[in-house]
């Protein structure tokens, strides 16, 4: 049986746990005590859980967006570095230019040698700002500004995503949760905690059974990776068997 891990609302009403029991032909009695504490604990535990495949998910979200700064950062520098010197050199008159223009109007610093950027120019301050200097803004200086971007950008992501290799599988929650279900199906009501689909939807009573709970527990919970836990966890569950008694039971 899970841990109690938490002391926040329970996650099933009362009458959710009945609709439940009745609908998958729990009977009265210690059956359905058994229910009510599995459910509730195991719900407490999901939700613990999710919290972290949650960041987890706000992670690899970020790594992605980090390798698209990457590979767009990586473009800019190659751009640059493959214009021809009459580019080049037109590009940093420009840059100066402008620098020198923005140089006359009221800049707004932080301070004696903070970098301001306006208008496509770039200027180191100083006390007054006839002394603003223009940066070096240009193809040359610009490809090196992109190649550490990309360089950095493509290191934060790798360790955002370290241990991590390909796509996540099913989040630990929801299998720590189809575990603790099987526990109950099959340890307390000793029912086969099978699986059978028709149409790609599951049609054994194991399964009904997660669905239903799992849909009040969390409305937003992925109903399509369910099945896929579900055979994670009898998969698991065989191999547990077989390292027992040293034969592998048939799969369903």
């Amino acid at each position: 049986m899970p841990a109690n891990t938490t002391n926040r609302s329970a996650p099933y009403t009362g009458a959710q746990l009945n609709a439940l029991a009745t609908s998958h032909d729990i009977p009265d009695g210690p059956a359905r005590h058994a229910l009510a504490t599995w459910l509730q604990q195991a719900g407490e535990l999901y939700h613990a859980l999710k919290q972290s495949d949650d960041a987890t998910d706000q992670r690899l979200a970020l790594a992605t967006d980090m390798r698209r700064v990457a590979r767009a950062a990586s473009t800019l520098a190659d751009a640059l570095a493959r214009l021809a010197p009459q580019g080049t050199a037109q590009l940093r008159a420009v840059a100066h230019a402008a620098a020198m223009s923005a140089s006359q109007h009221d800049l707004r610093a932080d301070g004696p040698d903070a970098v301001v950027v306006a208008d496509g120019a770039a200027l180191l301050t100083g006390p007054q700002p006839e002394t603003y200097r223009p940066i070096g803004w240009d193809a040359e200086w610009g490809a090196l500004a992109a190649t550490g971007l990309a360089t950095n950008a493509k290191r934060l992501a790798d360790a955002l995503t370290a241990g991590r290799a390909g796509r996540p599988g099913t989040p630990n929650a929801l299998r720590v949760w189809v575990e603790n279900m099987r526990g109950f199906w099959a340890g307390v009501l000793g029912r086969p905690f099978t699986f059978d689909a028709h149409k790609g939807q599951g049609v054994t009573a194991a399964y009904t059974f997660c669905r239903d709970a799992l849909v009040i527990l969390d409305p937003a919970a992925p109903i399509g990776e369910l099945s896929t836990a579900i055979r994670k966890t009898r998969t698991a569950a065989r191999k547990r068997v077989g390292a027992r008694t040293g034969r592998n039971p048939p799969s369903d």
